[in-house]
């Protein structure tokens, strides 16, 4: 008996420390795919929605990955009242997610791919802790 008010005490601190509040609840933020060359000044940005904790797809228009020489985060587009500042994401050659494409990025620290472009095609986001924000 014990033993289930532990377990039942330890698992409600979890889920009161979580902060994902519903498995209905979307939460995700939107990635700017810089689309131009990263030595044009006039950079054309599509947006591309990623669901955090879910590796998600980036499609370019030949059904392969994105062509990009920029992600970021975009400001003012997480849902679901997270912190913006504490969502950080990585990009990937492959749809599987197992091949670095991209260094760890954020909204104030972008993932400067190429000069060129080179191929990103999948993301993965996910919320850091507030004392692990780079500034």
């Amino acid at each position: 008996m014990r033993s289930a008010i532990l377990t039942s005490a330890l698992l409600a601190s979890l889920t009161a420390a979580s902060p994902l509040k519903s498995r209905d609840q979307y939460y995700g933020v939107s990635i700017g795919v810089v689309v131009s060359l990263g030595t044009d000044p006039n950079k054309v940005t599509e947006p591309a929605p990623v669901e955090l904790y879910k590796l998600s797809p980036c499609y370019g228009d030949d059904g392969n990955g994105c062509s990009v020489s920029e992600l970021v985060v975009q400001n003012g587009t997480a849902s679901g009242g997270l912190n913006i500042n504490q969502i950080q994401c990585h990009g990937y050659k492959d749809f599987a997610g197992t091949q670095p494409g991209t260094a760890e990025f954020d909204v104030n620290h972008p993932a400067l791919v190429s000069t060129n472009l080179a191929t990103v095609s999948s993301i993965l986001c996910y919320l850091v802790p507030e004392d692990e924000i780079k500034s």
